[in-house]
């Protein structure tokens, strides 16, 4: 009996990995996991519309702050306007020099929660996890 509760609890927890997420789940609050210099914080709000603040974990600055739209297609977050961090010690000038873009990144459920992947070769050592 306790075997099989196991089992099942197993079971359970990694049914959702890899589920399609449903585009009324994305909104909310996200933090990228594994960066090492910054603090990455994205609202994806209902309204099609998205907030991200980048913040330097040494000085507690805004490095980069934007405001921008969102679509979702095929579990997939397109950010119009977003700038790639590559978690380099950059101060708020250099930051914002770089240049935003429109990024397509994927979205699924990791053990129930959602996560939006930072990289498309399937490196999740950096991801957002939502709150």
């Amino acid at each position: 009996m306790r075997t099989t509760l196991v089992k099942l609890c197993f079971l359970t927890l990694f049914v959702c990995s890899g589920c399609d997420v449903n585009k009324n789940e994305v909104p909310g609050t996200y933090a990228v996991q594994g960066l090492r210099h910054h603090l990455d914080t994205l609202r994806v709000l209902p309204n099609g519309s998205y907030e991200r603040t980048l913040r330097s974990k040494a000085a507690g600055h805004v490095l980069f702050r934007n405001r921008s739209t969102w679509t979702y297609a095929g579990s997939r977050l397109i950010l119009h306007d977003y700038l790639l961090d590559e978690d380099e010690d950059l101060g708020p000038k250099t930051m914002s020099d770089l240049g935003a873009m429109t990024c397509d990144l994927p979205v699924e459920k990791r053990l129930n929660k959602i996560v939006i992947y930072y990289r498309e070769d399937g490196n999740d050592s950096f991801y957002y996890k939502k709150l």
